[in-house]
């Protein structure tokens, strides 16, 4: 029996399993959990006893991976549990997959659910990258962090020659193993992504409903080029909204951060 809350980041629905099991396990305890005929979701994360005596609690993804609505579904869980009122606000601070530092979220209690701000991990390397995909110019920005990397395509017509173009840099393009990778078309013209997320120990490839990394990339990358500190509202594919932040200076990332709401939908034991 597989103790878990399921949470609603967006509707990048997110399975957070709350009892112990090896991490050999998870993989498998993740896909059986995924699939619609059991607890159904996008992704599934394990919350853990963290090493660090100052973190609050740990969170290990289905493939070692980072991820930022899964860190944001295990703050509001901690609030719940904490019995956060409406409109107070808690801190945490979570030991995460992915990440080589602790990540620190502060967490407001809205209504019925919670709106989740979260400093993200700094990319290594920010660049723009070319190549001549089916006779068509094509330039793209590659962002690449600890463990994973993420492509930002400019594309205001997310139509399926956009989407096979997308497929192809995420298995061709990008050549190195990382534990996940993603790859983003953005549209400038309406302010929205639409992410392809590839996890590599779960073999597992989705369009998701919405995504925290692609959006902080997305104002990474636009900050990168323009030189500048970038605030972007940015549409998810569920038709949400994430606020994202990355503060530039002196030619580097310096801070990142992402803002969103989130809402918990069950709590239960899973037969797996």
């Amino acid at each position: 029996m597989v103790k878990y809350v399921k949470v609603n980041p967006n509707k990048n629905t997110t399975i957070l399993v709350l009892n112990k099991y090896p991490r050999k396990k998870y993989p498998i305890l993740a896909k059986q959990l995924m699939n619609p005929e059991s607890v159904y979701a996008e992704q599934v994360g394990f919350v853990e006893n963290p090493s660090a005596p100052q973190a609050d609690a740990g969170l290990y993804m289905m493939g070692g991976e980072f991820c930022a609505n899964a860190v944001a579904s295990l703050c509001a869980y901690l609030a719940y549990k904490r019995d956060v009122e409406s409109g107070e606000r808690a801190c945490f601070q979570l030991e995460v997959s992915g990440s080589d530092s602790l990540v620190s979220c502060e967490v407001r209690r809205c209504g019925d659910g919670y709106r989740i701000k979260i400093t993200m991990p700094i990319p290594l390397e920010i660049h723009k990258r070319e190549l001549n995909y089916q006779s068509k110019h094509v330039e793209f920005g590659f962002v690449e962090y600890s463990g994973n990397c993420h492509v930002i395509i400019p594309d205001d017509s997310h139509c399926e020659r956009s989407k096979k173009l997308a497929r192809h840099i995420l298995h061709r393009e990008i050549r190195k193993k990382y534990a996940t990778k993603g790859v983003t078309l953005f549209s400038e013209i309406r302010q929205s992504i639409l992410p392809l997320i590839c996890v590599e120990e779960t073999n597992t490839e989705i369009w998701e409903n919405s995504c925290g990394i692609a959006s902080a990339t997305l104002a990474v990358y636009l900050a990168f080029k323009q030189e500048t500190d970038v605030t972007i509202d940015i549409e998810q594919p569920s038709g949400d909204f994430i606020q994202a932040h990355a503060a530039y200076q002196d030619g580097t990332i310096r801070k990142v951060t992402i803002e969103e709401n989130v809402f918990l939908s069950s709590l239960g034991i899973a037969f797996v």
